[in-house]
């Protein structure tokens, strides 16, 4: 009953799916496939080398402020 990905799902805001490679709990190919069935201007996917489902090392906090970052747009 809760399927979103039986069609193409529109989504109008930004969406940016961070996935690391050695996730042990979602596999990568899992979450491409959520981000092939998202379709929008700003949906973007970023296949973090060697990340596990954490994703907390320093580089790996460093890329999620950048992502916020950039989807918050610049600051008034």
């Amino acid at each position: 009953n809760h399927l979103l990905l039986d069609e193409p799902y529109a989504c109008m805001c930004p969406v940016h799916i961070l996935q690391g490679s050695d996730d042990a709990d979602v596999p990568w190919q899992h979450a491409l496939k959520i981000h092939e069935g998202i379709s929008g201007p700003r949906v973007r996917f970023t296949l973090v080398k060697s990340g596990d489902h954490r994703l907390s090392s320093a580089d790996d906090i460093r890329l999620l402020k950048s992502v916020l970052a950039e989807m918050a747009g610049p600051m008034p």
